[in-house]
């Protein structure tokens, strides 16, 4: 069996996200506070575009996309009602958002 290329994983717990990387086992990289995720997340598949992409609003479809590289942080209004579902393109170029009146 080989070794895991470009693995990461991501941990959520008590208001906070936690990525790890796998080199030779998992290393913490970054982590930072975060409101409700309720698993409302998803993480670019392409290795060359690593974003995590993530909602933490309960309120309106707001949604921020982490640059895991350069731990860059944008914000944008997606919907007007919470967002439940998310996820990125293959290429890691587009995401989509589906979210529901309430």
């Amino acid at each position: 069996m080989g070794k895991p290329i470009n693995s990461i994983a991501i941990l959520l717990q008590k208001g906070e996200i936690a990525i790890l990387k796998y080199e030779k086992g998992f290393n913490l990289t970054d982590q930072f506070k975060v409101g409700r995720v309720f698993n409302r997340f998803a993480l670019s598949p392409n290795p060359t575009l690593p974003f995590l992409l993530y909602s933490d609003d309960i309120v309106r479809g707001t949604v921020k996309l982490y640059h895991m590289e350069n731990k860059s942080l944008k914000s944008f209004c997606a919907h007007l009602s919470p967002i439940i579902i998310m996820a990125i393109s293959t290429d890691g170029r587009m995401v989509a958002t589906a979210s529901c009146n309430v």
